[in-house]
This record gives structure tokens, C-alpha cells and sequence, in this order.
């Protein structure tokens, strides 16, 4: 029989190590490419080419709002300001409510953004995220 000292010292191992590992979303990359397109209207993976959102070339592990040379609201540059920086669990987060994520991230009513796109399906946003991780390396 496994004594509870020792069961519940592996427990906490366990959770040691699982909440040190960095969260991921569970998209595929392939399947975020094409749904891509539809961000592709208004963003772009080549930082030298200026759309309406900012470039999206490294956006997972980008502070919020730090993108050079491009305008953010003021409730992006706040976000990144306070801590936010894009993984792929907080882009699938974020892409199923762009306003209200930023909302409740800075603790406010209402945030400013031009993103009006939402994701409602997870899976859509869940690969997305997976692509713009991938389209990084």
C-alpha cells in the first residue's frame, strides 16, 4: 500500500513540473494556414509589409502592443505594459472576443481595438494559433 506522504509528494511533483511547462493550444498548423486567410486581410507574416493590424511574423512571445511603427490602441500598449504577451493559449483566448478578452485582461468596462474579427469555433482559433507559432520559426 503507497503511504499518503509519499502519494501526495509525487502529486505535487507532478504539478510542479506540469505548471512549469509552457501552455500550448492544441491546433494544427496546417488547418491554421488556411483559416489564416481570413486574418490575412488585414494582417500580414512579412514585418515589412503595412496592412490595417499590425504584423503577425512573431507574435507568440511578443509583448502586447510592442509591434515598432505601428499605432495600437491605447488598451493594447497597456496590456503589454501590465504583462500580456501573446502565447497560443492566449491568442485562442483572445481571437474569441478580441474586445472583451482586453477588457477583462486590463480590468476595465470597454477596450478600444480596431479587431473586430471573432473566432467562434475553438478549434478555428486553436489553429490559428498553432500556424502563427509555426510561421515564427
Amino acid at each position: 500500500m503507497v503511504s499518503s506522504r509519499l502519494l501526495a509528494a509525487v502529486c505535487g511533483a507532478f504539478l510542479v513540473a506540469a505548471s512549469t511547462q509552457p501552455a500550448q493550444a492544441a491546433g494544427d498548423a496546417e488547418a491554421g494556414e488556411k483559416v489564416f486567410k481570413k486574418c490575412a486581410v488585414c494582417h500580414s507574416l512579412d514585418p515589412a509589409r503595412r496592412k490595417l493590424g499590425p504584423t503577425l511574423k512573431g507574435v507568440v512571445g511578443r509583448a502586447a502592443g510592442s509591434v515598432e511603427g505601428y499605432k495600437y490602441s491605447s488598451a493594447y500598449v497597456e496590456a503589454g505594459k501590465k504583462g500580456l504577451v501573446w502565447t497560443e493559449a492566449e491568442i485562442v483566448e483572445y481571437l474569441a472576443n478580441p474586445k472583451k478578452y482586453l477588457a477583462a485582461y486590463l480590468g476595465i468596462k470597454k477596450a478600444r481595438s480596431k479587431m473586430t474579427s471573432r473566432f467562434r469555433k475553438r478549434a478555428d482559433r486553436e489553429n490559428v494559433a498553432a500556424y502563427l507559432k509555426e510561421a515564427a520559426e
